[in-house]
């Protein structure tokens, strides 16, 4: 019969016993889920550094796992992999691996959750030279289903929105400011890039506006900063949403 467990995800630590309604200590439940042979896969959005400890913690306590989500599109595929990794056969979790490869939506935070739960060592994939990868925590990716100005998407998606926190796919000839950021995604692993060599891999100078057609990169998407709320997504098309509360000081690597 397959082991029981408990699957937590969260993106911060819990609340002190003092500060939640019911006065629990997370330590005292994870012992209580241990001594009935129950582990925890903590599963960690947004790899905040300070929230990281506890879920590492977590995992080690109940024997369970410490899994990294990056983007929460990803969390189907994440808990039909641990459904198979409990179930018991490693074939099982083996095909479904296969399955969403080729699929394509394998991302490199996925591959790390499938290796981790098989106990494989990942060898770590550096990024082409000069772009800089871009912390996991910073982006959501979203798909966008039809044609609407980026304010409107925000507040259909229930998003705290900013000017200049938003990134659009590039699909159509048009001036791109020196200011605004440029952002490429990996189009096999979902890994996201930015830095001075992302523009200069559009042909665009680092001193200047320009004009500037769709380019097709074989390898990644094109996403561009927006300032206004205005800006018109189009269907079809997907747009990175920078997390409200991000902190740049406060993104771990992931394990």
């Amino acid at each position: 019969m397959p082991r029981r467990v408990f699957v937590l995800i969260g993106d911060d630590i819990p609340h002190a016993p003092a500060a939640n309604p019911q006065h629990l200590n997370w330590r005292t439940e994870v012992a209580a889920l241990t001594t009935q042979g129950i582990s925890v896969y903590a599963v960690q959005a947004l790899n905040r550094r300070h929230a990281t400890p506890f879920y590492r913690e977590l995992a080690h306590t109940s024997g369970g796992f410490h899994l990294n989500l990056d983007q929460f599109a990803e969390i189907t595929d994440m808990l039909m992999a641990i459904c198979y990794r409990q179930d018991g056969a490693d074939l099982k979790i083996q095909r479904y691996e296969q399955e969403v490869q080729q699929a394509g939506r394998m991302s490199r935070s996925l591959r790390r959750a499938f290796a981790t739960m098989q106990g494989r060592d990942l060898a770590v994939e550096a990024g082409p030279i000069d772009l800089r990868a871009v912390p996991a925590g910073r982006f959501q990716v979203l798909e966008v289903d039809e044609s609407m100005p980026i304010q409107t998407f925000a507040q259909r998606n229930g998003l705290i929105f900013k000017a200049g926190k938003g990134f659009y796919e590039f699909t159509k000839t048009e001036t791109i400011q020196v200011r605004k950021e440029i952002v490429l995604q990996h189009r096999e692993t979902g890994d996201l890039f930015a830095g001075n060599q992302a523009r200069v891999m559009l042909g665009l100078p680092l001193d200047e506006n320009a004009r500037l057609r769709p380019t097709h990169l074989e390898e990644y998407r094109v996403f561009v900063q927006s300032t206004s709320y205005n800006r018109k997504l189009v269907a079809r098309t997907r747009f990175l949403y920078e997390v409200a509360d991000y902190d740049p000081s406060d993104t771990a690597t992931p394990s």
